[in-house]
Parts: structure tokens; sequence; C-alpha cells
């Protein structure tokens, strides 16, 4: 049975990262599992685009945890002159953040965490944030339970930074055009 729940999710990860025949963009990272309280340790981070909507897709090393806050930040205001500045740290902003705490969820979107699951889906449309075809945007997410207990793509804890730096602690994507 268990063998079959993670030959399931595998391929969920898989159509959510590649898409169905090149139809949607997708980016994502492998966070990995770490020792400790895998409640609140995220394993994968997918974004995929299709032209409408941007999709992400966050899988938890373990089941959704009541008590833990599960926050999706997209940064996209300004977007490219972020982007083109030579100093990458610490610039992200959160402009949009969407959040799941056991049933409530507040943000832009929508959220989609099956109680039996490990996985949690959040749908936006281009439109609800203003966003075209071809814009960029910035993905990272990061769970907190009496204070942040992961973030997804890992950050440098070492770096002073409170947020992801560009360059290499977020998922940077383009939007998919119809």
């Amino acid at each position: 049975m268990a063998m079959k729940k993670l030959t399931i999710l595998a391929a969920l990860v898989f159509v959510v990262a590649f898409g169905f025949a090149g139809m949607v963009r997708a980016d994502g990272v492998a966070d990995d599992c770490k020792e400790g309280n895998l409640a609140f340790d995220v394993d994968t981070v997918a974004v995929t685009s299709d032209g409408n909507n941007i999709t992400v897709v966050v899988v938890l090393c373990q089941n959704a945890d009541d008590r833990t806050k599960y926050r999706l930040h997209l940064d996209y205001q300004d977007l490219n002159v972020i982007l083109s500045d030579g100093n990458q740290s610490c610039v992200t902003t959160s402009d949009d953040t969407m959040m799941l705490r056991g049933n409530r969820e507040t943000g832009p979107g929508d959220i989609v965490n099956p109680s039996d699951s490990n996985t949690i889906t959040y749908t936006v449309s281009y439109a609800e944030l203003g966003l075209v075809g071809g814009d960029p945007i910035l993905v990272w997410v990061d769970t907190q339970y009496k204070g942040i207990k992961d973030r997804a793509p890992d950050t440098n804890s070492g770096d002073g930074c409170s947020k992801p730096q560009i360059l290499d602690e977020v998922i940077q994507h383009t939007l998919s055009s119809s």
C-alpha cells in the first residue's frame, strides 16, 4: 500500500514538474527531507503556468499539521527592476502571500490539501495578480510553528538575510503565454 502511494505521488510530481506534452512551463526544486519534525519540512516545490493560471505544488515530508502555517510567497511587482539589479541579496519582497493553517487560508488564489495528503496545491490566476504571459515571478515557501521551521528552496542561514536571495534561493519562473 505504501509503495502504491509513493508511485502515485511520484507520478503527480512528474506531471506537475514536466506538464502534459509541453503544454505548460515548469520549474521546481528538491529541498529534501531532513532529520527532526517532518511535518514542518518541505520535500519539493514545483511551479507551472498555463497561460491563465499559476500552480505551485508543495510536497511536504509528512502530512500537513493543523498547528503549522504553510506560506507561499509570490514576488512579482517591479520584478524586472529587482532582477536587473546587480545586488541580489535580500531583495525579495513577498508581494502576495498565500497561507494555509488548519482549514483556514488567506491570500490570493485557492489551496487544496486533502486531509490525508502531504501535498498542498496552490492555484492563482494571472488576472487576480494583474500578470500576463512573459512576466517573471519568484516563488518560495516557508513553514512556521512558533518561528520559521523551513524555507524552500533552502536559504543560507549565515548570510544575514531573513528572506531568500534571488540568485540561488528562490524558484525563478517566467509565466507561459496562452
